[in-house]
C-alpha cells in the first residue's frame, strides 16, 4: 500500500521545480491540475460544529482528512474494506479532542518560547510546501489553517506534557514511598546456556515450539567451559573479554533488578557476593552461569527504575484524564453538521492524493502531524 517517493530532499527538489513550472502555466494562461473542489472562502464559511469558542469549519476537516489520509496512506481501495463513515467519526473525534486540549491549554495560561513558536511556523511551512498550497486551496484550506493548526498543536503538546509530568510527580511520591526500603543490585554474568542457539543469537524450538536442549556430552562440555572461565575470571580476567572469546555474548551481559527478584538460589547466591567478587558456576534452567557483583546497592538505577515506573503509570492514565477534560468540556453533545459532511467526497480525495504522491511512505515524514 506504500510507495517509495524517494528522499525528501528529491521530493522537494522536485516540489522547486513545479512550482516554477506551476508559475509559467499562470503567466500563460494555464489553470491549476488540481479540479476545484471548494473555494477557500466557501470552505471557511461552512460551519461544520462549534466547540466553545471556537467554530470549526470545512476547511479544517478538510485539513484533517488531509493528514489521516497521509499518515496511514490510505486508498480509494481501501475504502472498500473501511467505512467512510468511520473514518469521518474518528477524524470528528479527533477534532473534538484537539480542540478542546487546545482551549484548555489557552485557559491554563501556558505560554510558548520563542523557539517552540518558530518550531511552529517552520512545521506549517515545511507541510504547506509538501503539499502545495494549489492542492490545498483546491480544498478550501488556507495557508493560514496551516498554521493554526501548527499553532493548536504546540499548545496541545505542551498541555499533555504539563499533565504527564503533573501525574508523573505524583506517581513519584507515591513509589517513593512504597519502594522506600528496596534495593537494587547490579551484576554481570556469563551464562554457558543449556539450550541451542541459532547463528543470529535466537533459541531454537522445535515442532512444539519448545526449546531444543543440548546432549548430555554437550552439557558436561559446557560445565567445563564455566568452569574454566571462572577460573580465570578469580585469576584477574576481564569477564568481559572472557564472553567474548566463548562467544557468549549473546546470553551474557549486566543485569540490574532487585533484591530477590530471581530464584531462591540465585538470590541466595546474589545475596552472599561482595562487590567484585565472582561466584562459583550455579545451574539454573537457562543453563550454568557465573556472576560477579558489581553493585550491592545501586541507587541510580532504583531512581530511574521508580522515576519510569511512574511516567509509564502517568503516560496509561493520560487517556482517562483526556476523557475527563472532554466530558467536563460537554463536547460528547457537539455533533457535526451531517449535511456540511455529506458534500466531502472521501474517495475522490484518496483518489487526488495517490495519484499525486501526497501520502507518506515508510521512514518518512514531511511536516504533518
Amino acid at each position: 500500500m506504500k510507495k517509495n517517493k524517494g528522499s525528501l530532499m528529491k521530493r522537494l527538489c522536485v516540489f522547486a521545480l513545479c512550482v516554477q513550472m506551476t508559475f509559467s502555466l499562470l503567466l500563460t494562461g494555464c489553470g491549476s491540475k488540481y479540479d476545484q473542489v471548494i473555494s477557500v472562502t466557501d470552505a471557511a464559511a461552512s460551519q461544520v460544529m462549534v466547540i466553545g469558542d471556537y467554530t470549526v469549519t470545512l476547511s479544517d476537516v478538510y485539513l484533517y482528512l488531509i493528514q489521516y489520509i497521509y499518515n496511514y496512506s490510505l486508498t480509494s481501495a481501501d475504502l472498500q474494506t473501511t467505512d467512510s463513515a468511520s473514518i469521518m467519526n474518528t477524524v470528528i473525534a479527533e477534532m473534538k479532542l484537539e480542540y478542546v486540549e487546545y482551549q484548555l491549554a489557552k485557559q491554563s495560561g501556558i505560554t510558548m518560547t520563542e523557539e517552540q513558536i518558530n518550531q511552529s511556523y517552520a512545521s506549517a511551512e515545511a507541510f504547506t510546501e509538501f503539499f502545495g498550497e494549489d492542492f490545498l486551496n483546491s480544498y478550501g484550506v488556507a495557508k493560514s489553517d496551516v498554521q493554526a493548526l501548527f499553532d493548536r498543536q504546540m499548545y496541545i503538546t505542551a498541555i499533555t506534557e504539563k499533565a504527564t509530568q503533573d501525574m508523573t510527580n505524583d506517581y513519584l511520591a507515591q513509589y517513593e514511598e512504597e519502594y522506600a526500603d528496596l534495593k537494587f543490585t547490579s551484576v554481570y554474568y556469563a551464562l554457558f546456556p543449556s539450550i541451542q542457539y541459532d547463528e543470529n543469537g535466537e533459541p531454537i524450538t522445535d515442532a512444539s515450539g519448545n526449546h531444543v536442549t543440548l546432549t548430555d556430552a554437550e552439557l558436561a562440555e559446557q560445565l567445563a567451559k564455566a568452569n574454566e572461565l571462572k577460573d580465570r575470571a578469580i585469576a584477574g580476567e576481564s569477564m568481559e573479554d572472557l564472553v567474548q572469546e566463548y562467544a557468549i555474548e549473546y546470553c551474557s551481559g549486566v543485569e540490574k533488578n532487585y533484591v530477590g527478584a530471581y530464584s531462591a538460589e540465585l538470590n541466595e547466591l546474589i545475596a552472599t557476593l561482595e562487590v567484585g567478587q565472582i561466584s562459583d558456576v550455579i545451574e539454573t534452567p537457562a543453563g550454568y552461569m557465573v556472576v560477579r557483583m558489581d553493585n550491592k546497592d545501586d541507587q541510580e538505577y532504583r531512581d530511574y527504575m521508580i522515576q519510569s515506573l511512574a511516567y509509564q503509570s502517568a503516560g496509561s492514565l493520560l487517556p482517562t484524564m483526556q476523557e475527563n477534560w472532554m466530558n467536563a468540556s460537554g463536547v460528547v453533545n457537539v455533533f457535526p453538521d451531517d449535511t456540511v459532511l455529506a458534500s466531502i467526497d472521501l474517495t475522490k480525495l484518496c483518489d487526488v492524493m495517490n495519484a499525486n504522491n501526497l501520502v507518506i511512505s515508510s521512514g518518512e515524514n514531511n511536516g504533518s502531524n
